[in-house]
């Protein structure tokens, strides 16, 4: 006969599964990405944007591919899906926590494919979820574009060797709990099989996050009590979603220049507005600080 677990049991399990492992690694991600770029609560997204987008720029080590009138480009198509995604994310319960990280990680996965696209703009068989990663941290994290790219804390990523206590030794980084996301990428390093030579990023890690809750243990769920839990949860998937959306249009806007970004922008408020009559301030606010910064410096509102 089967056996049913006791509520005890399954809030041991939600603990050692969800709050000791991935809830306190999200945790110290948002505390790092809060903490660099000054945080993002909806009322300051535009000075917070201001902020980030004044920091030094390089090249960007690609030209604009050519966008064909008579099909739909990759790169774009990818952007309003990273959009909806995050639009999907903000309007989900927090009650439904499996499906709004699920829709976390593919509005970052969305946001980067649209990145890796203007590399590689034809789409080609067997271009997966895996090459999209590899690519992105070929391209984003490795040293071809670092001097043009505003890339997440350097603690986001792990740079081969980054293990024990002993390898981060700065004190914002034990402050931040940079280990803690260190020991939690290894892990994704061992899950997704990536040699020790290669790079474990961020959206890797949310790969391994999704699989996990969406095959593995969604139905623990349910054990997401308390108020606190689900705003770190919350609050964690915002500034995640925030902070690559936020690169992922700030790149296109200088690749493409800022009217074309404007077009797709304004298409995709106008169906979502027209369609489903629901917002989508978090959208708006981020292009009214891209506007901002598309002016001359000397009509800039810095306030």
């Amino acid at each position: 006969m089967g056996k049913l677990l006791s509520e005890e049991n399954l809030a041991q399990m939600f603990r050692d599964r969800y709050l000791d492992y991935h809830g306190e690694c999200l945790g110290s991600i948002a505390d790092i990405i809060s903490t660099e770029y000054e945080g993002n609560k909806p009322d300051e997204y535009r000075a917070h944007l201001i902020l980030m987008l004044l920091k030094p720029n390089g090249q960007l080590g690609v030209s604009a591919p050519p966008d064909s009138e008579e099909s739909e480009s990759e790169f774009f198509r990818n952007l309003r899906n990273a959009w909806y995604h995050e639009f999907a994310m903000r309007r989900t319960s927090v009650e439904i926590a499996p499906w709004k990280i699920i829709q976390a990680y593919y509005s970052v996965f969305c946001s980067i494919s649209a990145l890796v696209r203007c590399f590689y703009p034809d789409r080609e068989e067997g271009q997966g979820h895996k090459w999209i990663l590899d690519k992105y941290s070929e391209l984003f994290v490795g040293n071809r574009t670092r001097g043009s790219f505003l890339l997440p804390p350097t603690s986001m990523y792990l740079q081969s060797g980054l293990k024990g206590g002993d390898s981060i030794r700065w004190a914002y980084g034990r402050e931040t709990h940079a280990l803690r996301i260190a020991q939690t990428f290894e892990r994704a390093r061992s899950a997704l099989n990536i040699s020790v030579h290669g790079k474990v990023t961020l959206p890797m890690y949310l790969r391994c996050l999704r699989e996990w809750v969406n095959y593995a243990d969604p139905y623990l769920f349910f054990r997401l009590y308390g108020e606190s839990v689900k705003k770190r949860l919350e609050r964690a998937l915002n500034e995640v979603t925030f902070l690559y959306l936020t690169q992922t249009e700030h790149f296109m806007i200088r690749l493409f220049g800022w009217e074309a970004l404007k077009l797709q922008f304004e298409a995709f408020i106008e169906q979502l507005t027209r369609k489903l009559e629901i917002p989508c301030p978090q959208l708006e606010a981020r292009f009214a600080a891209h506007e901002n910064m598309s002016q001359p410096r000397s009509t800039r509102d810095l306030s």
